[in-house]
């Protein structure tokens, strides 16, 4: 209506020129140079007078439009708020959530080792929960079609958060409902739920206690999303596979490339932590120079080697951190920190390796060199993508197989990667970059070993942009509160330096492989988890560090200066014997781990708990 009566408005004006200009054609040439000064005039206000019409009618519209954004934009913030007041009240009645398995230090009186198993993001649970470690569940969902439905005559009672308590018979059908289409499907999805209370949550997820104490998480299209009793809690993919189990002694998490991790806790208070039946380390507190210290006994194949670890906390979080046991001269970390005179073409000698070309669409070397710390970057990754060929023994495998899960594509609560994202020469690049710095540390603390512990811990790299390359397997959660694994070898990128007191910090993945998570996608990690991969990169970074020293001047590589060879290396820390058989240990943790997944997958839904 306002935009028709600008234009009847416009009429007149548009008008009055022309009567103008008819009327000075009857007047005499002084009269009519006169009139056509007024017309001007009188056009020139009129169009002045048009302009800022329009004008005022465009700021008009520029204020409805804003008035209403503004609007939609409270309206919608008042959904978010209510949906998280909602989807806070579902998460305090769903199960408890588990955590990516990891074993981080834990100090000799806690009496146990947190721990982390397959399933949301990596954050610790306090040793006193060991036993009833947190499962997870299938992440709040809009608009997801489910396979049952809830008349309200089944309704019992209904909780502030919007959960409904059922009644027996309501109870009944929408199992029936569950089962009847759990028949389609794979693993343990094609097994029926057994008999027991329901509770629907507004996301379309079930919680089902049986009289026998059991209880089980249900996604909306009918797969089993978690398990607690008998003593074990049980995460299961919608693909019906085991993603963790927990007991009060033993975490087994599962990951996308065939990887099975198994972390035990033993009664002495050593912890054992098993990549695969000849992979992984015994780890246990030991005393030197007055003074705690955390050595580990690594069995890679047939290779052991030992490391130790300085226990410290940040954030409130008991953290441990990698203690070298050679320092070089001054001038030795100088000259590796340094660019070469010429790039160097470096023939490396572990391209004919299995590994190699199993990852040869991720990462491969570069072919030249521009300084030491480049080539100290190829160095590292490829140490850690050897060591996860050990881990791998079988193809990924899919989160989700399209038999196994609904038409709704929302029911699923993972995501991964549907192709490779490798390792670009830009990240190459900026990882030389951070070696750089790590050698000029080292530098500083060959000089000054009271420093080390100040200037090598994890608070000196959560900066903005760092890059963390991923040590071990992890299953992490998104953003969008989906679950995801890292692989590795999988780079991930600091958003920023978590909060005061944070225990946990937001990355975005740089790079990874196909079924892990997606390249772009922002995760929460762990402070453990971030300091076990800063410690590798250490502990990788001193391998390396050893080998060029040897390696210096001879075949491709050019010489260090005389000044930085004259020292040899100094020990900083001798490393203590281990007489434990590490292989026979893990071997037994894996066959211990088989027969847990056993159980679990015979009595979890067995009619009633033996």
């Amino acid at each position: 209506m306002k935009n028709k009566y600008a234009s009847w408005v416009s009429i007149p004006v548009l008008l009055i020129p022309a009567v103008s200009f008819a009327l000075c054609q009857y007047t005499d040439a002084t009269l009519q140079r006169q009139c056509l000064t007024n017309e001007a005039q009188q056009r020139a206000q009129q169009q002045a007078q048009l302009q800022a019409q329009q004008t005022a009618q465009q700021r008009a519209q520029q204020q409805l439009q804003q008035q209403g954004q503004q609007t939609a934009q409270q309206r919608l913030q008042q959904h978010l708020q209510q949906q998280a007041q909602q989807r806070t009240g579902q998460q305090q009645t769903q199960l408890p959530a588990t955590a990516a398995t990891r074993t981080p230090y834990v100090a000799q009186q806690n009496q146990s080792t947190t721990s982390r198993a397959a399933g949301t993001s990596s954050t610790a649970a306090s040793p006193a929960s060991a036993s009833a470690p947190r499962v997870a569940t299938a992440p709040p969902r809009s608009a997801v079609h489910s396979v049952y439905s809830v008349p309200p005559a089944w309704v019992a009672a209904r909780a502030a958060n919007g959960s409904m308590k059922l009644t027996s018979a309501g109870s009944a059908s929408v199992l029936r409902d569950i089962n009847s289409t759990r028949k389609n499907l794979a693993g343990i999805n094609k097994r029926p739920i057994p008999s027991g209370q329901v509770t629907s949550r507004n996301d379309g997820s079930l919680t089902v206690a049986t009289p026998d104490g059991r209880q089980f998480d249900v996604r909306p299209n009918g797969t089993l999303a978690s398990f607690v009793g008998g003593g074990k809690t049980a995460a299961f993919g919608a693909n019906g596979q085991i993603r963790s189990v927990h007991t009060p002694t033993m975490d087994i998490a599962r990951f996308s490339h065939g990887q099975r991790t198994v972390v035990v806790r033993r009664p002495d208070n050593s912890v054992l932590f098993s990549t695969g039946p000849h992979t992984g380390y015994l780890q246990r507190t030991i005393a030197r120079n007055n003074r705690s210290l955390v050595q580990r006994t690594y069995a890679v194949g047939n290779a052991h080697y030992t490391r130790l670890f300085a226990p410290y906390n940040y954030h409130g979080v008991a953290l441990v951190n990698y203690v070298p046991t050679v320092a070089y001269s001054p001038a030795f970390y100088g000259w590796a920190s340094q660019q070469w005179q010429a790039p160097v073409a470096h023939a490396w000698p572990g391209t004919a390796a299995p590994w190699h070309a199993y990852y040869g669409s991720y990462f491969t070397t570069s072919p030249t060199y521009a300084g030491a710390p480049w080539l100290l970057t190829d160095f590292i990754l490829a140490q850690t993508l050897s060591e996860a060929f050990q881990m791998e023994s079988q193809p990924p495998q899919r989160a989700v197989q399209a038999a196994d899960a609904s038409s709704d594509a929302s029911a699923s609560d993972s995501i991964e990667a549907p192709a490779t994202a490798p390792i670009t020469p830009q990240i190459k690049q900026a990882l030389g970059t951070q070696v750089q710095q790590q050698l000029n540390i080292e530098m500083a603390s060959s000089s000054d070993p009271e420093r080390a512990a100040a200037t090598n811990g994890l608070p000196q790299v959560l900066v903005r942009n760092h890059l963390f390359v991923v040590s071990a397997p992890l299953n992490v959660t998104t953003a969008g509160g989906q679950l995801c694994a890292v692989s590795p070898g999988d780079v991930l990128q600091l958003n920023a330096a978590p909060a005061k007191d944070a225990t946990a910090a937001d990355l975005k993945v740089s790079s990874s492989r196909q079924a892990d998570c997606p390249a772009g996608a922002q995760v929460s990690v762990s402070l453990e988890d971030l300091q076990e991969m800063h410690n590798s990169f250490r502990a990788k970074l001193d391998a390396g560090l050893e080998a060029l020293h040897g390696a210096q001047g001879k075949g491709d590589l050019p010489a260090a200066p005389q000044v930085a060879m004259a020292q040899p290396p100094r020990p900083v820390e001798a490393l203590p014997t281990e007489a434990t058989n590490v292989q026979a240990e893990l071997a037994s943790a894996q066959e211990q781990a088989n027969v847990n997944e056993t159980d679990v997958a015979e009595k979890t839904l067995s009619p009633a708990l033996i």
